[in-house]
């Protein structure tokens, strides 16, 4: 979450575009999970504080696995296609599809990462 829909600064700068693909992902039927290496309690708060979480189905801790990928959330193992959206891809579930985009640093009107993930949302 931190770096990639919102800054990883101090998470109050929501990533331009990310409002309209969590909209975009819903429309298509797409189930939308958030993790965060802050905890659950810390994406919850951010997802909340920039209005967004009507689209959100489950918040899940980001914890590293013994070879130092992030664990897959137990509760989507099972889950046919999973696709990661994040800043750092290397470290994504093997299990997983994954897109990259670059670290959301700080406030910055003019990213454009998430428009072309928008782009390839399923009408």
């Amino acid at each position: 979450m931190d770096g990639t829909i919102v800054d990883s600064f101090d998470a109050q700068h929501l990533r331009p575009y990310a409002a309209e693909l969590f909209h975009a992902l819903r429309q298509s039927g797409s189930v939308i999970h958030i993790w965060s290496a802050g905890g659950v309690a810390h994406a919850r708060t951010v997802v909340e504080r920039h209005g967004l979480t009507h689209h959100v189905a489950g918040f899940h801790d980001k914890n590293p696995g013994p070879d130092g990928r992030w664990e897959m959330p137990a509760e989507l193992r099972d889950h046919g296609d999973v696709v990661c959206v994040d800043d750092q891809p290397d470290r994504l579930p093997t299990a997983s599809r994954h897109i990259r985009v670059f670290p959301y640093l700080h406030a910055n009107p003019h990213d454009r990462d998430l428009a072309a993930v928008l782009k390839e949302v399923p009408e």
